[in-house]
Order: structure tokens, then C-alpha cells, then sequence
């Protein structure tokens, strides 16, 4: 699922540039329309996250901004019948902004601001990261369980971009 704060005509360009070969695989595609602001929609406001909107099933039909702009291809709720798949233990946040993950803060993934393709290898190591709990899921109670025991900022700083690190014995 990608889920940006980003006006849906942004995020859609970027999924066809960046993601493009990936876009049949994601669950949903959200964008500013699903995100909370404490400010005009068209306007500075900060935005929120609540990741209970995915767990809860909410929709675009939810949202108070429903009708700002037509509706791309994946710009729905959560299906009904993946309801109950989703929880805040199986779910991470991957933002460069503290406060719009402040309502599960211990689900959010800071990663910095994306600057330069040719010079940016943080994504790369954080998907090394999240491999890395995949090969040793059983391991742990849940993936929040392995963010806290396994924080990002240190696997970030201590990975090179070569090789994730082994996990612990008895892990």
C-alpha cells in the first residue's frame, strides 16, 4: 500500500514514474485525501497518519475530501473481506515527517527526506531491514515487535548497502 500526503494527481505521477512495474501489486494507493489536516485542504497543513483508517476498512467515501479530484485506480478503502488482515501489529509507517505518525508512533519508520536518486541509498537499506524481519519473522511476536527490538536507526547506520546484518542467536 502506498499511502502519501501528496495531492492524488502528484502521487499518481509518481507511481508512473518511479513504480510503475509495481502498481498492480499494492493493496490501495491513498493520497492527501485520506491523510487528517488541521488546515485547508488546499492550503499549509500539517497531516496525520492514523493507521486505524486501514484497520478500521475506511474508504474514500469516508473522507470529508471526497470529491476534490476524480479518482485514479486504487484510490479506494480497504476491502471489506481484508478487514481483519490488517492490525497495528502488522503494519509499518515509512515517512520522513515525526508528526504525521504521531497517532502510532511505535509503527513509524523514520527515513529522511528523499533528496537525489544517484546519492540516496537509505531506501535500499531499509528494504534490507524489512527483508530482514521477513527471513526471521517467526522470531518475533509481530512487526511492530521487531521495530522495537530491532530499531531502524541503528540497523540503518550500522548496514552497509552490501549485506543485512545476521540475526542474533536464539532470535
Amino acid at each position: 500500500m502506498i499511502w502519501s500526503s501528496a495531492q492524488p494527481f502528484s502521487v499518481n505521477n509518481m507511481l508512473q514514474v518511479f513504480m510503475k512495474q509495481q502498481q498492480s501489486r499494492f493493496v490501495r494507493v491513498w493520497d492527501r485525501r485520506f491523510c487528517g489536516l488541521d488546515g485547508p485542504y488546499y492550503g499549509k497543513a500539517q497531516t496525520t497518519k492514523d493507521l486505524l483508517k486501514i484497520t478500521n476498512g475506511y474508504s474514500l467515501a469516508d473522507s470529508p475530501h471526497k470529491n476534490v479530484y476524480e479518482t485514479y485506480k486504487g484510490y479506494k478503502g480497504i476491502a471489506p473481506e481484508m478487514k481483519g488482515h490488517w492490525t497495528l501489529e502488522n503494519i509499518v509507517l515509512v515517512d520522513d515527517s515525526e508528526t504525521k505518525a504521531v497517532r502510532q508512533k511505535e509503527n513509524h519508520v523514520h527515513v529522511s527526506t528523499f533528496e537525489d536518486l544517484r546519492h540516496d541509498d537509505e531506501l535500499l537499506k531499509l528494504h534490507r531491514y524489512l527483508e530482514t524481519y521477513i527471513a526471521n519473522k517467526e522470531a518475533y511476536p509481530s512487526l511492530v515487535s521487531y521495530l522495537k527490538e530491532r530499531p531502524w536507526i541503528e540497523f540503518r547506520d550500522g548496514a552497509s548497502s552490501e549485506q543485512p546484518p545476521a540475526p542474533e542467536q536464539g532470535q
